[in-house]
């Protein structure tokens, strides 16, 4: 539209670059509804076209801007309790190549932030974690270990690059439930525990069917809650002699959200009379009745049928490695009675699926009682993930009783958690490198996690380290040793500056699944000095000049001798009015001296040595230096060559 047949409206051109800053195409149509308040009749039937075209225009803009950067992720990931959860969270600058220092990554939960990565730093909470190598490939996921159950509900996920991009994803916990039965003389008890979320059916069936109204549902069962925020539930079934039961294979039946498939757990229910009980009432009732029937003259004779106790087996774990990097577990049942009883082996992650056993053997006691021994191997490598679990449950075919044991990488009992020596700390050189290395030994599976912190001096936030110029973190070698088990040793290299590293705190942080939470050592804060350098040796008339440098601390011994009359090997040293010393800081905390001695002695351009000599803590051994004097010339003596000394100019 022209105004007066000149240019363009001011106030439709501010309008229109205005809509263009829309992140919604939606503002097209926006756009056009806002000039046609300033157009009317044929002067927007004429302008329409160019106007439909700007807009297009402006919306192609518009978008090319907004998808510079691009954050997805799905709206919802699982995890075990006790496992790793990674919530996922990618982002995509298109070609462009990422500079760090303009992107900032925040995850944040319950509108608390809980992890930030800035400018290459990333500050977190315990238990969470980024992988900072990944960032370059505009993957950003949030690393939760040994998840529980407060841990669950939404994250967002906020990724800032010239401008904010956020996504949510919810985290949903589920605990596997744990579950038992056991049998009391009228009851049948199914217990189970650990399970989360609580919506939970627990249903009796007998062989294979239903029972009505038996389900922890139809009962109204109270469910309770656990410390750690799971439940346990108990479903109990009458099956006294005489009742509505019979005999039959009893089932409790648990379906639950954690659960791909309905989990059963079986008991055959046997009825016998006088079972488990001693006669010696019958005895005495016996001999009473006998007594009686003797006075009458009537010989009788007596009998008792004893049944002997069934006893529970008394039972130990015990887990070795085999040389092709496998668990073997080892069930030893003991002092049972009778003998037959049924072993059986599973694993996984919730879901478990039945293992073979590789052995069983049988002894006798002397007690007549009976011990074995079941073995079954797990490949190692299965034990990565914290919530992989091994199980083995017995149950005696007399009905005597059952019994389970259950086993992870995180349990007490499992063997072979990482041990750390303390840290070796180098001697700092201002200038040099220096290497922090900690040997760490005993674990198994090898997979073990390292990483390298520092905490600033006076601070209290912990910094993570990443390979870079100042740093260098060499490739572990994980060395299998004798017993199975894995040895290595972490290592930092570090780029060593007074003015970055005085006062430091170094930490070396180690992961395992077997650890509920990481290992550490620290060192510091760190001390470093500066090995002094003789950077300049000059001389003006009689008097030679010393420049010596990057020294720290600032205590430094600097002498001055000559070679006694006729005696090379001999020194004594000049008067201390001979000397002067200036002393001066550098901008890099280290400092730096300017010493110099008259040499001048009683017969004018004498041959003489004169012995140039600076002590340092930072130094192995002092720095000597011998400068000859010859025919009114000074030489710095160097191996077999005698190296002129510049003449200082003033």
């Amino acid at each position: 539209m022209r105004e007066g047949g000149g240019g363009w409206d001011k106030s439709l051109t501010a309008n229109s670059l205005l809509l263009c800053e829309s992140e919604s195409s939606n503002n097209i149509s926006s756009s056009r509804s806002l000039l046609s308040h300033y157009l009317t009749g044929k002067g927007w039937e004429m302008a329409r076209p160019l106007l439909d075209t700007f807009c297009l225009l402006s919306w192609i803009c518009c978008s090319s801007v907004c998808s510079a950067l691009k954050v997805s992720d799905p709206p919802s990931h699982k995890a075990l309790l006790g496992s790793t959860a990674s919530l996922p969270c990618t982002f995509s600058l298109g070609k462009s190549p990422i500079d760090h220092s303009a992107l900032s990554i925040i995850w944040t939960f319950r509108d608390k932030e809980i992890l930030r990565y800035n400018k290459g730093r990333t500050l977190s909470q315990a238990r969470l974690s980024l992988d900072a190598q990944a960032i370059e490939e505009g993957r950003v996921s949030l690393s939760v270990s040994n998840v529980t159950v407060s841990d669950e509900g939404t994250y967002t996920c906020v990724v800032s690059y010239n401008m904010k991009q956020e996504q949510g994803v919810k985290l949903e916990v589920a605990a596997v439930p744990m579950v038992t039965i056991s049998r009391s003389k009228e009851n049948l008890r199914c217990s189970v525990s650990g399970f989360y979320p609580v919506d939970i059916g627990v249903t009796w069936l007998r062989d294979g069917e239903p029972i009505p109204h038996s389900s922890n549902i139809d009962k109204a069962i109270r469910t309770w809650s656990n410390a750690d925020g799971t439940y346990t539930l108990n479903n109990s079934l009458s099956v006294a002699p005489g009742g509505d039961q019979r005999e039959g294979t009893y089932s409790c039946q648990v379906e639950h959200k954690s659960l791909p498939e309905p989990l059963l757990k079986d008991l055959q229910l046997v009825y016998r009379d006088n079972e488990g009980k001693s006669c010696a009432g019958n005895i005495v009732a016996a001999i009473f009745v006998t007594a009686l029937l003797m006075g009458a003259g009537v010989a009788v004779g007596l009998w008792c049928l004893i049944y002997k106790r069934k006893l529970k087996p008394q039972d130990s774990m015990a887990l070795s490695l085999t040389d092709s990097g496998e668990v073997l577990s080892c069930l030893t049942l003991r002092e049972f009675y009778p003998r037959g009883i049924q072993i059986r082996w599973s694993c996984g992650f919730g879901y478990y699926r039945d293992l073979e056993s590789i052995s069983e053997r049988f002894t006798h006691n002397s007690s007549n009682t009976y011990n074995t021994e079941s073995e079954c191997k797990i490949p190692g490598q299965l034990f990565i993930d914290p919530g992989f679990k091994v199980r083995v449950t017995w149950n005696q075919q007399s009905g005597a009783g059952q019994g389970s044991r259950e086993f992870s990488a995180r349990d007490p009992e499992f063997p072979w958690r990482p041990q750390m020596e303390e840290l070796i700390t180098p001697n700092l050189i201002h200038g040099t490198e220096g290497r922090f290395q900690c040997k760490i030994w005993g674990y198994f599976p090898d997979a073990l996690e390292v990483k390298w912190l520092r905490r600033e001096a006076g601070g209290q936030e912990l910094f993570s380290v990443s390979p870079s110029e100042k740093y260098k973190i060499p490739e572990m070698e994980q060395k299998r040793e004798a017993d199975g088990t894995f040895s290595c040793t972490a290592a930092l290299i570090v780029s060593v500056s007074l003015a970055s590293e005085q006062g430091v705190q170094i930490i070396c942080r180690v992961g395992h699944p077997s650890l509920g939470e990481p290992l550490e050592r620290r060192i510091g804060a760190l001390r470093v000095g500066g090995a002094p350098v003789i950077r300049s040796i000059t001389y003006m008339g009689d008097k030679v000049t010393a420049e010596i440098d990057q020294f720290h601390p600032q205590g430094i011994t600097v002498t001055w001798s000559r070679n006694k009359e006729g005696k090379d090997d001999k020194y004594e040293e000049y008067e201390a009015p001979r000397i002067t010393n200036e002393s001066h800081p550098n901008s890099d905390g280290t400092y730096r001296i300017i010493s110099s001695c008259d040499t001048k002695g009683k017969v004018r351009n004498k041959d003489k040595q004169i012995k140039l000599r600076v002590e340092h803590e930072a130094l192995g051994t002092p720095i000597e230096r011998i400068i000859l004097h010859k025919e009114g010339k000074y030489y710095e003596q160097r191996g077999d060559q005698n190296i002129p000394v510049p003449e200082h100019k003033e």
